[in-house]
């Protein structure tokens, strides 16, 4: 539609030259109403030209911040699956310590390893969580 509308102005533009120059060559002498018209043409011209312009401007604002939506939504919702992994990591790793425990499998050393591996993941599943606050603020 917009670039229709660029269309028909430029072209009641160019054909208002055209006529321009084959009034000029039978009529040397223009009138100063000829002159004043043609003017008026122009500048009607170049404002739709502006109007133009403008509105794909706002087009390509609206589409770039719908774009900005859709990718803040997808990263939420990444955020909130690799959280959810995260979490079943660790309650993995519990029932498989506890299991171990219970049959006398782990050593103290190895009971230490399981614990520092479960403070880590408690951790980055905080640092996550943090960030998925972060996300939803933005949104």
């Amino acid at each position: 539609m917009k670039k229709l509308l660029l269309l028909i102005c430029c072209a009641s533009l160019g054909l208002n030259s055209l006529i321009a120059q084959e009034e000029a060559s039978t009529a040397s002498v223009e009138t100063a109403e000829e002159i004043k018209e043609r003017k008026a043409v122009i500048k009607k011209v170049e404002k739709a030209e502006r109007k133009v312009v403008k509105a794909e401007k706002l087009e390509r604002r609206s589409e770039r911040k719908e774009k900005q939506e859709e990718q803040l939504a997808k990263a939420i919702n990444s955020k909130k699956k690799r959280i959810a992994k995260e979490e079943r990591k660790l309650s993995k790793l519990k029932q498989r310590m506890e299991k171990d425990q219970l049959k006398g499998k782990l050593s103290p050393r190895d009971l230490e390893k399981l614990e520092k591996r479960l403070d880590n993941s408690r951790s980055g599943i905080a640092k996550e969580k943090e960030r998925l606050q972060k996300l939803q603020k933005k949104q």
